[in-house]
C-alpha cells in the first residue's frame, strides 16, 4: 500500500494527533519543495509547517489560518481550492482519523488540478459571457429540458434574481401554484409545448399571452418556441423568447380607433374625397360622390378622372396628365359637370401620393360650388350696376358743380359793380353796402371751395386722381406754404435738422396736404398764434408733424375725421366742409404712406404724417 501512495501523484501527509509526521509520499514532498526522501520526514513535528511553506501561496495568512481551523474543527472538508504563487492550483482535502470515536491524527492530501480549474474558469467564463448576452436582451428567454422543466431563464422573463434560481428545474405548473396564478395558463404552455417537441419539421410555434396588471393595466407578450435537437434526432432542448408588444397592440388599436374616425370623417363629409392611380383612373370614391353628383360611387371606379371633368370652366380638352404641374400638385380648377341633378360646378384639388419618391396616384376633394358661382354672379351684377350709379353720381356732381359755377361768377361779378357804383353814393351808404358786399363775397368763396372739394371727392370715387411721381425737395414745399400763410399773422416754425429732402412724390398733392393741415391749425387756433412744423428724417421714412395749441378735437370724434362731412362737435360755429381730411387721407394713401392724430381738447392737436422715403 505504502507503495502505491508513494507513487501517486496526490500529494498526502498522514500526522498523528501530535502532529508528527506518520507517512508522506514523493509528490508531498516535490509540491512543498521538501529536498529529501519522504522515509527521513517520519516521525517529525509539523506544527510549524505551516507558517513554513505559507511563503508558497497567495493569501499566507488564508492558508496557515486554513490549517487552523481545520485542526481545530476536525470536520472532513473536501475539494478546497488553493492558489500558489507559482499559478498553481491546488485541491486540497482533510480527513480527520477517529479510532473509537477517539482522534487519533489525520490525513492531507494536495492535488493539483491548474489544467482542470483553469479549463472549468474558462467554461465558466464563456457561460458568465452568454448569460450576460441573454440578460441583456430586451426579450424574455427561457430554456427547456425535454420534460418541459426550466433550465435557464433571462432577467427579463423573471427579474428577480431569487426567483430565477427557484425555477430552475420547475415547469409552470409550479410556477404558476407559486405565483397565484390560473393553471390554465400552464396548461396551454404545456399544449404548446407538446405542439413544439411533436413537430418533425422543427418548426417554430407562435403564440401570443395577455396579463392584467398590478396598476390594472393590461400587457401582450409575443411568444415562441423553437426545438433544438441532438444529433441523432433526440429533443436536446427547447428554446422560448417573447417579445413584450404593448406599445404596438396599443398603437394598433389606435391605428384602428384612428382609421375608423377618418372612415367616418370622410364618409361624413360636404366635400367630395377621392384617389385616383398614377392614370388618372378613379380607386376611391366617398359618399359625398353621391350625394353631389347623384351617381354610384361604383359606377365610377375605374373610370378615368377626365372622363367626367372633361367639360372644365370655360372650355378645355385637357388630359388627365396635362393637369399635374411640375411639383405634381393642381392648386385648384373648376370644373363644370353634369349630374343628375342638373349642371354644376365643382372646385378640384389635386396632390399627388409618393411611395419611395416614386408617384403612385393622387389625392383630392371637389367642392360643389355651384351656390357660390351663383352668388359670386349676382355680386358682380351689383357691382356693376353700383359702378353705374358712382358713375351716374359722379357726372351729376360734375355737372352740377360746373353749373354752380357760372352763376357763382356772375353774382360775383354784380357784386363788384355795387361796389363801384357805391363809391359815388356818401360815406354812410357806401360803408354799409360795402359790408353787405363782402359778406356775400366770404359765401361765394365758401361755396366755391365747396365745389372743389366736391368734385375733387367725386373724382377720387371714380378713379379718376392719379399721382405723378416725382424727385422733388420737401422742404421747398413746406417753406413756401408756410409763405402762403404769412397774411394770417401766425408764427409757422419749421424745425428740421436738414435743408433739403429730397423724395419721389407728387408735388401738388403733396402741397395741398401740407396747406389743409397748416391751415386747420391755424383755423382751429384760439389765443396763442402758434403753428409748429416738426420734420425727421428717418431710415425709411419721412415723418411730418404738424402741431397747433388751439380748441382741440374731442376723444369720442377722432375716429371719425377721416370720414366724409364729418366735423367735431366742438366746431360747430367755424367755416369748413368736412371734406379735407378725406382728400389728405387719399393722397397719402397713394404715396403708400400714413396720417395719425394726437389731440386734447383745449390743449391743441398733433397730425403726423409719414411717407416713405424710398418710395
Amino acid at each position: 500500500m505504502n507503495v502505491v501512495l508513494n507513487e501517486s501523484n496526490t500529494a498526502m501527509l498522514l500526522e498523528n494527533s501530535n502532529r508528527q509526521i506518520e507517512f508522506v509520499n514523493k509528490a508531498f514532498c516535490d509540491l512543498f519543495n521538501i529536498d529529501t526522501e519522504p522515509d527521513n520526514l517520519i516521525g517529525m513535528d509539523c506544527s510549524q509547517a505551516a507558517e513554513y511553506n505559507k511563503v508558497l501561496f497567495i493569501d499566507e495568512k488564508g492558508f496557515v489560518d486554513g490549517i487552523t481551523e481545520l485542526l481545530k474543527n476536525r470536520i472532513k472538508v473536501a475539494d478546497e481550492v488553493l492558489f500558489m504563487k507559482n499559478e498553481t492550483v491546488l485541491q486540497r482535502d482533510y480527513i480527520p482519523i477517529f479510532k473509537q470515536e477517539e482522534y487519533i491524527g489525520h490525513m492531507w492530501s494536495y492535488k493539483i488540478i491548474t489544467d482542470t480549474f483553469l479549463l472549468n474558469k474558462k467554461i465558466e467564463q464563456q457561460k458568465q459571457f452568454y448569460e450576460d448576452v441573454l440578460n441583456s436582451l430586451p426579450v424574455d428567454v427561457a430554456v427547456f429540458n425535454p420534460e418541459h422543466k426550466y433550465l435557464f431563464v433571462n432577467k427579463m422573463a423573471i427579474p428577480k434574481e431569487d426567483v430565477r434560481k427557484w425555477i430552475i428545474g420547475k415547469d409552470d405548473f409550479e410556477y404558476v401554484k407559486e405565483r397565484n396564478r390560473p393553471i390554465k395558463d400552464a396548461e396551454y404552455r404545456r399544449k404548446l409545448f407538446n405542439q413544439v417537441v411533436n413537430n418533425s419539421d422543427s418548426e417554430e410555434v407562435e403564440y401570443q399571452e395577455s396579463y392584467i396588471l398590478s396598476n390594472g393595466l393590461s400587457q401582450y407578450i409575443l411568444r415562441k418556441m423553437k426545438p433544438v435537437f441532438n444529433e441523432d434526432g433526440s429533443l436536446k432542448v427547447v428554446v422560448g423568447c417573447g417579445v413584450n408588444i404593448t406599445k404596438r397592440v396599443q398603437n394598433e388599436k389606435l391605428l384602428q380607433e384612428s382609421e375608423q374616425k377618418y372612415k367616418e370623417l370622410v364618409n361624413n363629409l360636404q366635400d367630395i374625397i377621392f384617389n385616383v392611380d398614377k392614370f388618372g383612373n378613379f380607386i376611391f370614391l366617398n359618399p359625398a360622390w353621391e350625394k353631389i353628383t347623384g351617381y354610384k360611387s361604383d359606377e365610377y371606379i375605374g373610370k378615368n378622372y377626365i372622363e367626367y371633368f372633361a367639360k372644365q370652366l370655360p372650355s378645355s380638352t385637357d388630359t388627365f396628365e396635362s393637369l399635374i404641374n411640375a411639383t405634381g400638385k393642381l392648386s385648384h380648377k373648376e370644373y363644370l359637370v353634369n349630374t343628375r341633378f342638373g349642371e354644376k360646378v365643382l372646385n378640384v384639388y389635386l396632390e399627388e401620393i409618393k411611395v419611395n419618391s416614386e408617384v403612385v396616384g393622387y389625392r383630392g376633394t371637389a367642392s360643389d360650388i355651384t351656390d357660390r358661382k351663383k352668388v359670386e354672379e349676382q355680386m358682380k351684377l351689383a357691382m356693376q350696376r353700383e359702378k353705374e350709379l358712382n358713375d351716374l353720381k359722379s357726372k351729376f356732381v360734375g355737372m352740377v358743380s360746373h353749373e354752380f359755377r357760372t352763376p357763382l361768377a356772375t353774382i360775383s361779378s354784380s357784386v363788384e359793380l355795387v361796389k363801384l357804383i357805391s363809391e359815388k353814393f356818401d360815406k354812410d351808404l357806401f360803408d354799409k353796402i360795402y359790408k353787405h358786399t363782402n359778406k356775400v363775397n366770404e359765401q361765394i368763396k365758401r361755396m366755391t371751395e365747396l365745389m372743389n372739394e366736391v368734385l375733387l371727392i367725386s373724382k377720387i370715387e371714380s378713379g379718376g386722381v392719379s399721382a405723378s411721381f416725382d424727385k422733388i425737395d420737401l422742404m421747398s414745399i413746406v417753406r413756401d406754404v408756410k409763405m402762403e400763410h404769412a397774411y394770417t399773422n401766425f408764427q409757422i416754425n419749421i424745425n428740421s435738422k436738414s435743408k433739403k429732402i429730397i423724395l419721389n412724390i407728387d408735388q401738388n398733392m403733396t402741397h395741398h396736404i401740407l396747406t389743409n393741415l397748416i391751415s386747420n391749425a391755424i383755423k382751429y387756433s384760439s389765443d396763442l398764434k402758434i403753428v409748429d412744423i416738426n420734420i425727421i428724417a428717418q431710415d425709411d421714412f419721412i415723418s411730418i408733424e404738424v402741431r397747433d395749441y388751439g380748441i382741440g378735437i374731442p376723444e369720442k370724434d377722432q375716429a371719425k375725421l377721416f370720414t366724409s362731412f364729418f366735423r367735431a362737435s366742438n366746431i360747430s360755429n367755424l367755416p369748413g366742409t368736412g371734406l379735407g381730411l378725406v382728400v389728405v387721407k387719399y393722397f397719402l394713401d397713394l404715396h403708400g404712406g400714413t396720417i395719425d392724430v394726437k389731440s386734447t381738447q383745449n390743449k391743441g392737436s398733433s397730425f403726423l404724417i409719414k411717407i416713405p422715403s424710398n418710395l
